[in-house]
This record gives structure tokens, C-alpha cells and sequence, in this order.
């Protein structure tokens, strides 16, 4: 066995075994060594042979060879690979390079071996069991939509037991996987005084899938992995993009702001929303015929939707189900006769004779198999499963009765991203909808895929099943945004659903998933923080008794307003009091638009949090220019001071201060010195930088 190799500068030291395993990760300006069980890791792939599908190699049972090539450079080679069938004819070396504060991995495969490398989980860290000295301290971020924090995970992710689907016993899982379920390629782990930041550098956005695992060893420990799937045959190789370790000193915004940095470098490009997006405050969603045929509001309502909507200075509807066959039906044959096409126009013309704007609502991704099309066309280009049948997802709405509850109605085949029949469809939904009046075209689910399912249908242009929903998704995005704005330069692009590189293309993002809605476990500010240009809605409000806190936490997160009163069933004319307490929140808003609406979400960057329990009181800032908003939400089940509000931002000085509230409204010229923060209540106070 080789000697362990050590790889070190002023800010972090490395130490690989010689399995090829790294045994130590040690963060050189807090003097902590994260890795402090009996590590294996290391990597590890999967490979298919026959009727098992799932063959893994594991790093620790091989023997590597570590060597230096610089002082900041080091490579580990295998000379054979052993799995449980005997040995591969495969080859497999990774390197790890310094740069200042981070570690750059990358993997080298060659396959010549009559089999199928399916995934390859690499870095693949194990034996954290606490940054510090106790576990409960940690805190660990993942990139879940809008962003997920799961305290204390080497306790928490035991709880994610998959009942029996899987072999629990070697480590009990939490995965999510890009571009889809994560809207990001990065992960945090911190305690509030250091963390490691984790990141795969790849601007090919093939499917990664981002792992944390607890491990029912001796000790139990953490370990976390990206997993990539190369898909490589015989006579095949294949390198990784770079993937990124990098511990860090401070808040959890280190590793935010160098994931920016990699995409700002690389791929990403600024959004240039149209102006009315950018002032507007949100939209009513609103059913018109549902999915199972109950026609909910006629074309005739829509002035009275429109006025439901202004009651709670609302500026936006999102009609859904405006086509014959209603909501979740006939995807993509959205049929409509003559004289109702004339009608529905008519209505939207009103609609904007009042300068309100209408958003008519398609699916980016489905296709009903009871259509024409799907006979025709969508069974072709649709995404096929491993055995090469077709992914279906099933939407059960119901009314009245049981019958469609139970059993269910619907089935969807999914478009691959891949397809020039399918690109050409979302064009002819948009013009469609722009003909009809539409001041957008949005497309649901097309913002980062409900989940990114592979490709295994040969037919299809992609050269890699994993290659699907990240380049297709993004090449369509990219096509459909120049496509409508060298057109229609006044139409805006919505998308459902966010991840960073479709959300690039959009106007405008109809939020869906973790962080979107108020629930202990949500870190909004995650995604808010990385990428704080995105105009995003809240989602996922179900019960109107909880509309103050639903309100609240869209405000205080920047996320305009996606108001659905009973599933979208119902207006805003339902719920009175949610409607006056909307047109409160949207009058401060749009009194301080240069920061709350334009300004750019800062989180809490800048301010002296010693000063305030941070457990009872939520905050955050947005900046434009030298001016400073800052949002304060009293969470907690008693009132708190507000005098901390002058010492909280060092270096600026305080011009206004008004406390919202959801019964009382919205008071102004507070003194902050003898005024409490009541329960539920926000404070809103306004700085311009000291010069």
C-alpha cells in the first residue's frame, strides 16, 4: 500500500490514502479536520452486465497510487479495477488541484470492458460526523427548488428511510437531482462559524444528482456526493467537469457567491425583464374550465375576476383552462372555436383598456395520449424509460365525486426536449396565445422539468440519455426567449419551475417546490441569493386560514404574489381581509420600488446580527445603489424591540420606519425606541449609506 500523499496550502490540507481515498479535509483557518470517522469514498461507479443493473465499484477496494506532480497538484491512478465479478479491464485516475481556497477534482474513465459504466459518484466525501465537535451544529444546504435545510443531518436524513425500496442498511439517503428537483449544482455545509462548499462546475447541465448519506457504521457519519451518468460502452472514455471542494470561514454566502462567480464566468447571462414585469406585483390564478369539464367561470367573468383581483392592487390574471378541452386536457391541442376565440379576446381587451395584463396559461411539457397528436407525432418524440417504454405522469383533479379521485383520469407522455417537432409546437402555443391577447407566453413545468428524466430512446438526436433535460431544456429556453423577443418585443416568457440556467431565459418565474412556501425546513434565500435578478411568485398556499403568514413570507422573500383562492377555484372577492391586507403589503412595494421591487436581494449581507435573536425575528435587506431596504418579520409568540434597528446596519442611517400590519394596516413615523414588533407583524425600514 502507498504511503498517504499530502496536498496543503495556507488554507486548506489534504491528505489521500493509498486506496486513493481522501482521509483528511482539514479547513486550515478554523483548524478543523472534517473528516473524523474511518472514511471510505472516495468514488464509486455503477455499471450494467446483463439482467443486473446495478454492479458498483467501490474506491476502497482498490488499490491506487498517489503521487504529487507540483505542490498543488496531485494525481491518484489505478492500475486495475476489482469489482465482487473479479477484475475490469477499466481505467480510472482523478486529479486534485489547489487554488487558493478550493479544491478543483476531476475524473478520468476509459472502459474496455464489454460492459456499461452507468454513474459515476465522484467526489464522494465520507466520515463527516461534525464540522466542529458536535453534529447538532451543522446545518446542511441543498439546492431544492428555492433551497431546503436540513438541521442537524446526521441526525435528520436517517428519517428519509426509503420503507424497504432500497438497502437502507448501507446509509439512508437524501437525493435530488439536476436540472429539476435542484435548481442548483451546489450544496453547503456550515455551523454559522465554517462550512464546506461543494459544487460540480459543469456547464454541459447533464443530470447530477446531489447526495447526502448517513452511515449505520461504527460511528455513524456523513457522507455527500455528486453522481454523474456517463452511459460509457466498450471502447469508450469520458472526463468530468470539474467539481469544487471548498471549506470556508463565516456564513454560508461564501460558497452562493463563488457558485455566481463560476456562472457568470462561464454561461449564465443577465435577464432583461420587460418593465411591466418588473413592477408588477403578482397575478390571480384562476380556472376557467377544469380539467374533468366543470366550467368554473365563463369568458363573461373575466371583468369581474379582473375587479377581484384589483381589490387586492393585484395587476395580473393567469387564466388557465381558456380551450375547450379545460385544464389538464388535450395537451397540446389547446382547441378553440372561432366565435370563442373572438369572445375571449374581447375580455382581454378590456382587461387592458383598465392597463392590466393577462397571462394565458400552456404546458410546456405534456402531451395527453387521448390527443391526435400523440397518435400522430407525440408517441415518436416522447422520453422513454430504460426498458423503452414511455414515462407517464398522471394529474388526478376531481369535483364533487369520488369516481376520479379513486381511480384517476389522465395520462401525460412527456415531450423530449430533443425533439424539432416539439420546439415547433411551444412556438405555435405562443403565437396562439399572443393572437388571443395574452401580454405572455408561459409555459408550466418547462423551468427546470418536474424531474429530469434520461432519454433512452436511440431514435432521438441526444448522444447521452443524461444529456436530455439540461441541454435540450436550455437550447429550447434559448430558441423560444430570441425567437418571441425579436418578434414580440413586448411579450413577456414565463416559465413554472426554477433552476439557474432556464430561469436566465425568463421574464418571469412561477415558483413551485421547496422554498416557495412557508415550512420550517425552507431556506429561500439560497436560490434568492445566488441569482437575486430572477422575478419569482410564491406557490404552494393551501389553506386560506394561514394567508397573513403566506403573504408575509412572500414579501419579506422578494417572491411577487400567486394568488389562488380555493385551488384556483374561487377570486379574491372569497376572502375580503386577504385582499385589503395584499393591497397594503403592494402600497409599500410600490412606494419603495427602487429597492423592494428593483433592488437587489442582499439577504442579510452587511448587518450586525448580534444586536437581534435572529430565532424570533426573520430579516432581510435589498440594495439599490446606497440605499438600503431592510424587512423584519416577527416570527416568534411574543413582541420584540425594534431599537435594534440603528445598530443592526452599520454604516447607514435610518429615513423611514412603518410597521405592517395585517388587522390594523401600515403606520409610519415609528419611534423604534419605545415600539414593539407584535406577533406576526413586519417592520419595514428604509437606510441611505453615510457618506
Amino acid at each position: 500500500m502507498n504511503e498517504n500523499v499530502i496536498l496543503e496550502n495556507e488554507k486548506l490540507k489534504l491528505k489521500v490514502d493509498g486506496r486513493g481515498i481522501i482521509v483528511m479535509l482539514k479547513n486550515k483557518v478554523t483548524g478543523n479536520d472534517y473528516i473524523k470517522s474511518l472514511p471510505g469514498g472516495g468514488w464509486k461507479l455503477i455499471f450494467r452486465d446483463g439482467d443486473c443493473l446495478e454492479n458498483p465499484i467501490y474506491a476502497d477496494r482498490q488499490q491506487g497510487k498517489a503521487k504529487l506532480l507540483s505542490d498543488n497538484l496531485l494525481k491518484v491512478e489505478y492500475s486495475s479495477i476489482t469489482a465482487d465479478k473479479g477484475g475490469l479491464d477499466l481505467s480510472l485516475c482523478y486529479t486534485i488541484e489547489l487554488r487558493n481556497d478550493e479544491a478543483l477534482f476531476t475524473l478520468d474513465l476509459f472502459n474496455n470492458e464489454d460492459i456499461e459504466i452507468t454513474e459515476a459518484w465522484f467526489p464522494w466525501i465520507k466520515g463527516i460526523t461534525a464540522l466542529g465537535s458536535n453534529p447538532e451544529d451543522d446545518v446542511l444546504l441543498l439546492p431544492e427548488a428555492c433551497g431546503r435545510r436540513l438541521d442537524n443531518p446526521l441526525g435528520s436524513i436517517m428519517d428519509y428511510h426509503s420503507g424497504y425500496l432500497g438497502p437502507d442498511e448501507n446509509g439512508t439517503a437524501y437525493s435530488i437531482v439536476y436540472p429539476g428537483e435542484a435548481s442548483m449544482q451546489w450544496l453547503s455545509l456550515f455551523n454559522g462559524r465554517e462550512g464546506l462548499y461543494m459544487a460540480s462546475y459543469d456547464d454541459s447541465f447533464q443530470n447530477t444528482c446531489i447526495s447526502a448519506i448517513v452511515h449505520p457504521e461504527s460511528e455513524l457519519n456523513l457522507s455527500l456526493a455528486f453522481t454523474k451518468y456517463p452511459f460509457i460502452k466498450k471502447g469508450d472514455s469520458w472526463q468530468s467537469a470539474p467539481f469544487v471542494l471548498s471549506p470556508y470561514a463565516g456564513s454560508w454566502h461564501a460558497g452562493a457567491r463563488k457558485y455566481r462567480a463560476w456562472a457568470e464566468k462561464t454561461w449564465w447571462k443577465r435577464p432583461q425583464p420587460l418593465d411591466w414585469v418588473r413592477d408588477m406585483s403578482g397575478w390571480q390564478r384562476t380556472f376557467l374550465k377544469h380539467q374533468y369539464g366543470e366550467e368554473l367561470h365563463r369568458y363573461s367573468d373575466i371583468p369581474e375576476i379582473r375587479q377581484a383581483a384589483c381589490s387586492g392592487d393585484i395587476d395580473a390574471l393567469m387564466l388557465l383552462g381558456w380551450w375547450s378541452g379545460g385544464f389538464d386536457n388535450r395537451y397540446p391541442e389547446y382547441e378553440i372555436e372561432p366565435a370563442a376565440a373572438a369572445e375571449l379576446r374581447s375580455y382581454i381587451d378590456g382587461v387592458h383598456e383598465q392597463d392590466g395584463k393577462v397571462i394565458l396559461y400552456t404546458n410546456g411539457r405534456l402531451i395527453d395520449i387521448a390527443t391526435d397528436f400523440y397518435h400522430r407525432t407525440g408517441h415518436r418524440i416522447s422520453l422513454k424509460d430504460i426498458d423503452g417504454n414511455e414515462y407517464r405522469e398522471h394529474y388526478k383533479f376531481w369535483g364533487a365525486g369520488t369516481l376520479l379521485k379513486s381511480f384517476g383520469y389522465k395520462s401525460f407522455a412527456i415531450a423530449c426536449p430533443e425533439a424539432a417537432e416539439w420546439l415547433q409546437v411551444l412556438k405555435e402555443q405562443g403565437e396562439q396565445c399572443i393572437a388571443l391577447g395574452s401580454d405572455a407566453v408561459f409555459y408550466d413545468q418547462l423551468g427546470g422539468a418536474v424531474f429530469p428524466y434520461p432519454c433512452f430512446d436511440g431514435s432521438h438526436k441526444h448522444s447521452n440519455p443524461s444529456a436530455v433535460a439540461g441541454p435540450g431544456g436550455a437550447a429550447i429556453l434559448k430558441e423560444l426567449s430570441a425567437y418571441f423577443k425579436d418578434k414580440y418585443p413586448h411579450i413577456a416568457l414565463g416559465i413554472e419551475l426554477v433552476t439557474d440556467v432556464f430561469g436566465q431565459y425568463a421574464d418571469f418565474i412561477h415558483g413551485c417546490g421547496y422554498g416557495f412556501f412557508y415550512e420550517p425546513m425552507a431556506f429561500p434565500e439560497m436560490f434568492r441569493y445566488t441569482f437575486p435578478e430572477y422575478i419569482m411568485s410564491n406557490r404552494g398556499w393551501r389553506d386560506e386560514r394561514q394567508y397573513v403568514e403566506h403573504a408575509n413570507y412572500a414579501f419579506i422573500n422578494g417572491f411577487r404574489f400567486d394568488v389562488e383562492i380555493y385551488r384556483c377555484r374561487a377570486t379574491l372577492k372569497e376572502m375580503p381581509d386577504y385582499s385589503a391586507y395584499l393591497t397594503k403589503l403592494n402600497a409599500v412595494r410600490r412606494r419603495h420600488a427602487d429597492t423592494l421591487l428593483h433592488g437587489k436581494f442582499t439577504d442579510k449581507d452587511g448587518l450586525d446580527l448580534s444586536c437581534i435573536d435572529t430565532d424570533k425575528v426573520t430579516v432581510r435587506t435589498y440594495r439599490n445603489a446606497d440605499r438600503m431596504a431592510l424587512i423584519a418579520w416577527n416570527r416568534s409568540d411574543c413582541s420584540v424591540r425594534m431599537d435594534w434597528l440603528e445598530a443592526i446596519a452599520p454604516g447607514f442611517e435610518i429615513k423611514e420606519v412603518m410597521v405592517i400590519d395585517h388587522s390594523a394596516g401600515e403606520k409610519r413615523d415609528i419611534n423604534i425606541n419605545n415600539t414593539n414588533l407584535n406577533i406576526d407583524q413586519m417592520v419595514v425600514c428604509v437606510y441611505d449609506e453615510q457618506r
